[in-house]
């Protein structure tokens, strides 16, 4: 069956993972505006294949592979096979299985490039995913962060991380929530907000999904003005619940009949921050946007 985007306008190719064929259920091409803004950064814009989750398997062992021996893996979340074979999981790959893309619901993950294939592939695989419908990215470090703001997306939460054994710059391994609004960005804001300090990727995710729905209805102005109540809400409860921030849930739009105390516990203060090392090749190398 002809597919849109398919390079040659007609039947999807075949592509190989050793001696097994894989067959893509959908071709995805960039448009010609977002190929040419990649482009002109000295980035390939290959074709993008989604596959079948019958052949999660394949996705999965490429996956696991970039992680193998690479020094940023524990910034990855190896989510297991399953979770790349659920109904609502979509998994994007270039034709040599080098380099691949999730989409888990609506949040961008498991990001990996083994390095010799298209340069720069890991943002077209970003922007295809969110013409795919992907809007969120929870990614670990400063690096990653900057490296998706460059991609549109926007850190709206953020939550201090424990300790990591490798060195990241600045970050103790927090987690940045960052929701993909590339007009935010284009107006500088990801270098003025301050993003919401949650104490639970639960929490980042509330504020998240309510400053993408007001986004959508209301306009920046008010996801804006409602994620500065959100922050306010955070500064005044010092509360947690088994690690979940009380105010942010509240002020994004979780009621008290929603939170069922469990045990409660006094939030850390975030570790000092540590001297920026530098942005090396390592992250970039490895496609690691989320």
């Amino acid at each position: 069956m002809a597919r849109p985007g398919d390079p040659d306008g007609g039947e999807l190719r075949v592509l190989k993972f050793g001696d097994r064929d894989i067959h893509p259920i959908a071709a995805h091409s960039l448009t010609a505006a977002d190929a040419a803004r990649l482009q002109a950064r000295g980035n390939q814009t290959p074709t993008v294949y989604e596959l079948h989750q019958r052949d999660a398997d394949a996705y999965y062992h490429q996956f696991q592979e970039a992680i193998r021996g690479n020094p940023f893996a524990e910034v990855l979340v190896d989510r297991g096979l399953d979770s790349y074979q659920a109904a609502d999981t979509r998994l994007f790959v270039t034709d040599d299985l080098r380099a691949g893309g999730a989409i888990f619901g609506r949040e961008l993950g498991s990001l990996f490039s083994l390095g010799d294939t298209y340069k720069g592939v890991s943002r077209t695989l970003t922007q295809v995913r969110v013409d795919s419908g992907g809007d969120t990215i929870i990614c670990r470090g400063t690096k990653l962060r900057s490296l998706n703001e460059g991609s549109g997306f926007l850190a709206v939460a953020e939550t201090p991380g424990p300790q990591l054994k490798i060195d990241l710059p600045g970050d103790h391994g927090k987690l940045s929530i960052m929701v993909f609004d590339p007009g935010a960005v284009k107006e500088g804001l990801h270098e003025t907000l301050q993003p919401v300090l949650v104490h639970s990727k639960t929490a980042g995710k509330a504020a998240a999904a309510h400053y993408l729905q007001l986004l959508h209805d209301e306009g920046r102005p008010a996801a804006l003005a409602h994620l500065e109540s959100v922050r306010d809400a955070a500064r005044a409860s010092t509360t947690t619940i088994e690690g979940v921030d009380l105010g942010a849930l509240r002020a994004a739009g979780f009621g008290s009949d929603r939170i069922k105390p469990l045990k409660t516990t006094t939030a850390s203060p975030s570790p000092p921050p540590v001297a920026d090392p530098g942005s090396g090749p390592a992250v970039e190398a490895a496609g690691l946007g989320e």
